[in-house]
């Protein structure tokens, strides 16, 4: 895979998304093979946890891929959102725990994958946002639904209206995440946390991912449909493509 580092290591599989000239953004080739790669996961009777991590010391994921958004038709927006909700779900519903090491920017699409995870660990310097609102959609890949399960409605709907970035203390503090940790002790509470998972019984640990994949399937089929729609919507109206051209003239001019 050109996008999708992977490595093992006692039956702890890390996929890290390499695309650092872009911030990790995801475009269509980047969520095929994070899609191609969680299959795999899946299918492996061995692995007992799954990390994701983005690479380079500046982000997780940066969002979507603007660049590639942009001039998408409604029905072109549709079928992103879809691809992308279809590709998050297939992490939701693995039968194995699942966990985000989130440091620098968690934005957009990148903080959506980082709330599909089971849990989420990140540094101080961690920066969590959904701006879409400001580019003149909404988010596309379940974060409208899952933000508000993981930090109440109200909470969430305050990050979605205003765009607001939210630090790695106050991402703890609100329970965006659950653990955070110093860049320099990052590795020993992932170790540890990993540790603590893989003393305990795979049979139970394997029921317990039964049970939140079951609580949350029928709904989110749904809900991920309605969002699409929604997210369909905005690219057929030209504040999209205004907002969003202004914000590439604003990157390719720093």
């Amino acid at each position: 895979m050109k996008y999708i580092k992977t490595s093992v290591e006692n039956n702890v599989i890390t996929l890290t998304i390499t695309r650092p000239q872009a911030l990790n953004a995801l475009n269509t080739e980047v969520l095929s093979e994070l899609s191609t790669a969680i299959r795999e996961v899946g299918e492996h009777p061995d692995y007992r946890c799954l990390v994701i991590r983005g690479s380079g010391n500046r982000a997780f994921v940066a969002g979507a891929d603007i660049s590639e958004m942009v001039d998408y038709t409604p029905e072109q927006a549709f079928d992103f959102s879809m691809f992308g909700n279809r590709v998050f779900a297939q992490l939701e519903q693995l039968p194995i725990p699942t966990i985000a090491v989130v440091h620098g920017y968690a934005l957009g699409g990148g903080m959506e994958l980082a709330i599909a995870c089971d849990i989420r660990i990140a540094t101080p310097n961690a920066r969590f946002a959904l701006p879409e609102t400001g580019l003149g959609i909404i988010p596309g890949f379940g974060g409208v639904f899952r933000l508000g399960r993981l930090i109440g409605e109200g909470r969430a709907k305050y990050m979605m209206y205003t765009g607001k970035t939210v630090g790695g203390e106050e991402a703890y503090r609100i329970g965006l995440v659950e653990l955070l940790a110093q860049p320099e002790e990052l590795e020993e509470m992932l170790d540890d946390t990993l540790k603590r998972i893989l003393n305990n019984s795979q049979v139970a640990i394997d029921k317990l991912t039964n049970i939140f994949a079951y609580a949350h399937a029928d709904a989110s089929a749904a809900d991920f449909l309605q969002e699409a729609e929604h997210f369909k919507a905005c690219f057929a109206h030209p504040d999209q493509k205004e907002r969003m051209q202004s914000f590439l003239d604003k990157q390719n001019a720093k």
